[in-house]
């Protein structure tokens, strides 16, 4: 997989746009032989038949990527008979659009709801919840000039809403980062009209930023904690906000229909990569490291150490029981609600609420059962008859 993701960012590059704004290429791998049916496995999965490619969204230096680039490194779909094939992406909503070169994916929510809403992708399982997604301005700003503890109940929330109001913020509009500043706005008893907001990928959005434009940049992962180093201020972030933003793995409805035992193969050894994670936490910070450095992302082993420490992962047990566990929720009437369903839902009601999407939505997404739990459960089942459930 490195020389496939080196490939693929050098030809984004050369197209004259990085992967994360929609540009994304793939290199074919070598070709290699089909293992035995019969042949042992790491986690005891049996091989397809026949050798098949999967066509991954890589979403670029994010948590809920990294169990696949370990897999893959690791030998666990080769010696399935999966091939893997890399596109990246560093915007949810932007690998959606281009969903016609991909199978799976793994985004946050609201790269999720685009997939659901416009482009018949299925969420197939929680994979992550984000951690790390802060705010930041120059020291000499306004609001970091106006102190924290302004606010009730954000007492680590810098400026008034006089501070905030006029300002520019640059950012990947319609993601994860979106629904913290929308909701620092709200505590600060503002909405998104106060402020102008400028779109601009993580990376592009820092650097922009170092140049003189905004008044405030908001950034994910290694890039926040690169602008914390390089001595830009946090003044509000999701640790403050407290926003419940699930991230999804994702699946095309072709794929679902046409590869779907590669895909129930790929779900099983995916978890199976996230707990290894989670017992080896210091050998996937080298990783996790690998995959920035890899990716043009910055990155050192301070930061991938503080980044994978903050991993908030769910096992596969843990999928089946929000899955299995129905939560009330009032604005939908028809069936009852997962826990599963609940999580994404945050996110979807907080930009109906914001306008971007309507009641309407929330009747598709839930009438069409976009958050599919049937992969879920024939891996379950499987993994039962086969005595591999051992939680």
């Amino acid at each position: 997989m490195k020389k496939v993701l080196a490939f693929t960012l050098a030809m984004s590059l050369a197209m004259g746009g990085i992967a994360g704004c929609g540009e994304g290429s793939s290199s074919k791998k070598e070709t290699k032989a089909t293992a035995p049916k019969d042949s042992k496995t790491t986690w005891d999965i049996e091989p397809l038949d026949e050798r098949q490619t999967l066509d991954i969204a890589y979403f670029s230096g994010v948590m809920h990527s990294l169990p696949i680039y370990i897999a893959d490194e690791k030998g666990w779909f080769d010696e399935l008979n999966i091939d893997l094939e890399y596109s990246s992406f560093t915007s949810g909503p932007a690998m959606m659009e281009a969903n016609e070169s991909w199978d799976i994916a793994t985004t946050g929510s609201p790269g999720v709801l685009v997939g659901m809403l416009g482009y018949d992708v299925y969420c197939i399982g929680n994979c992550e919840y984000d951690a790390v997604l802060n705010l930041y301005t120059r020291e000499d700003s306004p609001i970091y000039k106006a102190g924290k503890g302004k606010v009730e109940g954000a007492e680590e929330l810098y400026g008034t809403a006089e501070e905030w109001a006029g300002t520019e913020w640059l950012l990947p509009v319609g993601t994860t980062t979106n629904i913290v500043l929308n909701s620092t706005l709200s505590l600060l008893g503002l909405e998104d009209k106060d402020i102008t907001m400028v779109n601009m990928d993580n990376s592009t959005g820092f650097t922009a930023f170092k140049a003189g434009e905004g008044d405030g940049v908001c950034l994910s992962l290694s890039v926040a904690l690169e602008a914390e180093k390089a001595g830009y201020k946090k003044v509000s972030g999701l640790d403050i906000t407290g926003d419940l933003i699930e991230c999804g793995i994702c699946a095309t409805a072709d794929a679902l229909e046409n590869k779907r035992d590669a895909v129930k193969k790929f779900y099983e050894v995916y978890y199976r990569a996230s707990e290894w994670i989670a017992d080896n936490m210091e050998e996937a910070e080298g990783y996790y490291l690998e995959t920035c450095e890899i990716e043009g992302i910055a990155c050192d082993e301070e930061t991938a150490k503080y980044i994978c420490e903050r991993r908030n992962s769910p096992t596969l047990d843990d999928v089946m029981e929000q899955l299995d566990t129905t939560v009330e929720y009032e604005p939908y009437t028809k069936r009852a609600v997962t826990k599963a369903e609940s999580d994404l839902l945050v996110t979807l009601d907080f930009f109906i609420n914001t306008g971007k999407y309507t009641d309407k939505d929330r009747e598709f997404v839930l009438d069409n059962n976009m958050f599919d739990p049937s992969i879920a459960q024939e891996v379950h089942k499987e993994m039962t008859e086969a005595g591999r459930w051992n939680y």
